[in-house]
Formats: structure tokens, sequence, C-alpha cells
């Protein structure tokens, strides 16, 4: 019903208060087409906004009083405005200081361990089972060359020599799940916290970590 009223809030601001109309486009349009409608009702008297606009068509006196009043009440929506941006400003400086502080106060090991963990459990995994497997290779090359010419030599001598035999040691895969555990944790620990200081500055209420993994869940399960 509100939002029915923004073509007769604009056709209003259109002819007696046209600086108003920015106001009908945005998130308060409906908002503020029924206080631009309701105001020429009161000016005019009229309960029908078409009636009163042809009632403020014909008198120019009673336009003028509606002019007054719908810019009255435009400078309370520019002064709201600005408000609401002084707020918004206000909060992303304390995130930005917040976000400084952080910053200065994580250096060395404690902002650290998690990166270096991060980073050294991907290499950890490179090296046991891609890097093992080339370095394997030149090692088996350059032993079957060797053993291959002191076979040839050997055979001659009538002295075979003792096969050699060489395996990479991997890193057990408990220790593996066990540090992906760990890792899991530390970083889900770390978003909650870093979230419910945001939501702390914003003036919300912090939100408990059950109530973050069903939003999370209800994203991913709505994409």
């Amino acid at each position: 019903m509100i939002a029915g009223l923004i073509p007769m809030a604009l056709s209003l601001a259109g002819e007696f208060a046209p600086t108003v109309a920015k106001w009908l486009g945005g998130d308060r349009a409906g908002e503020v087409a029924e206080n631009v409608v309701g105001i020429a009702k009161k000016v005019t008297g009229q309960e029908d906004p078409a009636n009163a606009m042809e009632v403020l068509r014909k008198d120019p006196q009673l336009a003028l009083e509606y002019q007054r009043a719908v810019m009255d009440y435009q400078v309370r929506l520019e002064e709201e405005e600005t408000k609401r941006m002084n707020m918004h400003l206000d909060h992303m400086n304390k995130v930005n200081e917040t976000m400084q502080t952080e910053v200065r106060e994580g250096r060395g090991w404690k902002a650290g361990w998690r990166p270096f963990n991060g980073y050294l459990f991907g290499i950890s995994i490179f090296c046991d089972y891609f890097l093992s497997q080339i370095i394997l290779a030149i090692i088996k090359a350059i032993t079957m060359a060797s053993v291959t010419s002191k076979t040839a030599s050997a055979v001659v001598n009538n002295t075979l020599p003792a096969s050699f035999t060489f395996d990479w040691v991997h890193i057990p895969e408990s220790i593996y799940i066990f540090w992906a555990l760990i890792l899991g944790v530390s970083a889900t620990s770390r978003g909650v916290e870093k979230v419910r200081k945001t939501q702390a500055y914003s003036g919300q209420t912090p939100m408990s970590f059950s109530a973050m993994a069903k939003k999370f869940t209800e994203g991913v399960a709505g994409k």
C-alpha cells in the first residue's frame, strides 16, 4: 500500500518540491512517499491524494505552505542521513584502529604461528609425497648405474656385489591427521574471534558459534 503512494509522491514532488524527489528512489522511498503525500493531505484537508493535488494547483498559498512543510521534512531527512553517515565513519575508524592494534600487538610468534604451521603443513606434504619420488628416482638411477658397472667387473672377477635397496620413510598419516585437526580448529577459532570483534564494534550482540555455524550452513545450502 505504501509503495503505491510513490507515483503520487513523485507527481507532488515534481510540481511543488523537486528537491525531495531524490529520496523517492532509495531504501526509504516508501516512508518518504507516505510523508510527502501525508503532508499534502494535512495542508489541504483532503483525504484523497489526487484531490489534495488539485487543491494545491488551485491555491498558491496552500502550495507555498506545502512546499515549506516538505522542505522542513527534507531537512530532517538530511540531518538523519548525516548522523547515519557519521556513525558509519566512526564505526569504520574503530574497526581500522582495532586492525592496526592487532597488527602491532600480533607481531612475532603469536601472530605468525598459524601461517607458519599452514605453510609448513603444505611444504611437508609436497616434500613427503612428491619431491620424495623425484629424489628416490635419482638415487635409484645413480645406484643402478653404479651396480651395473660393478656387476660387469664382478662377473669377470667372480665377486658379485651385494644388492642395494633404498626406501623413503614417510611421515605417519596419524601425524598429518592430528596436524590438520589443530590447524582447522585454530583457523575456525580465529575466524569466530574476528566476527565477534566486528559485531562488538558495530554495536551488535555477539553471535554464538552455533548460530554462526547455522548461518554458514544456510548460506552454503542456498548457493
